[in-house]
């Protein structure tokens, strides 16, 4: 049986892996990149930011789920990558089916979730161990 476990940061859960082995993915109802979403969010300092930048354009959510009922009336606009349909189970089955296709795209051996409910993004941090033996 699964166990869950909460942890404070991200960086007590993968201090002991090689930021060269790590893969990452991750949901959002919104379609920007990340860089664009860094700079909306204007959580970062601008200098990290621009140094951040050209890693994450690249890097885009993949839809998510979206409940009106359940994520702040003043995100509604931003909603343009969602998962369709009105089944829950349905968009379980999505979300499992986005795990299992980055964990097999990627070769890993390992696949771990953490979900942030400030923002109702949840990424997927995985590595491949056999990757990393190798470097």
């Amino acid at each position: 049986m699964a166990s869950v476990v909460f942890v404070r940061t991200f960086g007590v859960v993968f201090s002991y892996i090689s930021m060269n082995c790590l893969s990452l993915t991750g949901w959002d109802i919104s379609s920007l990149n990340l860089a664009d979403s860094m700079k909306r969010a204007q959580v970062l300092d601008f200098g990290l930011q621009q140094q951040l930048a050209p890693h994450m354009e690249l890097m885009k959510p993949r839809p998510s789920v979206y409940y009106p009922d359940f994520i702040a009336a003043n995100q509604s606009d931003r909603a343009d990558n969602v998962i369709g349909g009105n089944s829950k189970w349905e968009h379980l089955e999505h979300l499992r089916a986005d795990i299992r296709d980055f964990k097999t795209s990627k070769q890993l051996d390992t696949v771990s979730s953490s979900y942030q409910l400030n923002n109702l993004f949840c990424f997927l941090a995985s590595w491949c161990q056999t990757q990393c033996q190798k470097h």
